[in-house]
């Protein structure tokens, strides 16, 4: 069958569907669990974290720079 094969386009489809979003890593792979832990862990804080402070469209300020710098 040919990859332009709308049957052998389903079938691998079909095969391979389930694996789709499966959280646990493939065989053979090198992904850290503690680390994707640590990293889902820093984007929920983030998500936690207000859109914004202050009025909108406010200057950035002189401290606001130098905080995200150390913070870096």
């Amino acid at each position: 069958m040919a990859n332009g094969d709308p049957e052998f386009t389903t079938k691998v489809f079909r095969d391979n569907y389930e694996e789709l979003g499966d959280d646990s890593p493939p065989p053979g792979n090198t992904f850290n669990m503690p680390e994707r832990a640590r990293m889902e862990e820093a984007y929920l804080s983030i998500k936690a974290l207000p859109l914004h402070k202050g009025p909108l469209d406010a200057s950035i300020t002189l401290d606001e720079i130098i905080g995200c710098i150390h913070h870096l």
